[in-house]
């Protein structure tokens, strides 16, 4: 009930684009399982609900900001900020595409991508109310090196998920083991790469969307 209550939450226009590249998602899932009589993929419905996490958090911060208190803000967005990497993680499941057999290549890739879209569309949508609550109760400007670094740091969180294998929840649940494999990744430069590229490309996304919508809230 509370999940749908937040999404109730969400403008009209951005519940139904929402809605829309969801069921379109689910759709195509569906379809492949009837065809293959296999649930592979399936952890993608997995992966876009952690996508969606962010913008449930966001949504309940931006609609009940005035009610916060700072420090329950704070820590909200502490938690929006550990998940937010979910949302543009889906895009690298494109690493399964070589286990798809030759004639269900190119569905496979239509069934990961609709979902990266969905998870880069919540997180798109949950970048913008979480920069409406600091701009109203900080009265802090959001600048575009705001939005660079909170992409490169996206970046840095989807390394963690994807190379070093880590999940959100791990900052609680192994905090320590967690800390000691990032602090042996510094004198690393593959992460620092794959942050800079990848938060590169999420930025680049997330300007090319700042510039199509028609809301009238923006960045």
């Amino acid at each position: 009930m509370k999940y749908l209550w937040l999404m109730s939450m969400l403008y009209r226009k951005e519940r139904t684009t929402l809605f829309l590249l969801l069921s379109y998602s689910i759709l195509l899932l569906l379809c492949r399982a009837t065809l293959t009589q296999s649930i592979y993929l399936f952890f993608l419905v997995w992966n876009t609900f952690l996508g969606i996490i962010p913008l449930l958090i966001s949504s309940y911060i931006h609609f009940t900001g005035e009610l916060l208190s700072k420090t329950k803000l704070i820590i909200l967005l502490l938690i929006w900020l550990v998940f937010l990497p979910n949302s543009f993680y889906i895009i690298t499941d494109v690493v399964h595409l070589p286990k798809s057999s030759k004639h269900l290549f190119w569905l496979d890739a239509t069934i990961i991508l609709s979902c990266a879209i969905t998870g880069f569309y919540a997180g798109f949508i949950s970048i913008n109310q979480i920069s409406q609550v600091v701009q109203l109760k900080y009265a802090i400007k959001i600048q575009q090196w705001h939005l660079v670094l909170l992409a490169i740091l996206s970046g840095f969180g989807i390394y963690i998920g994807r190379i070093l294998r880590f999940n959100s929840w791990d900052i609680i649940l192994q905090p320590t083991y967690l800390i000691e494999t990032l602090f042996q990744q510094i004198i690393d430069l593959k992460p620092v790469l794959f942050s800079f590229h990848f938060g590169l490309f999420i930025y680049l996304t997330l300007y090319c969307f700042k510039k199509i919508t028609t809301h009238e809230h923006t960045f």
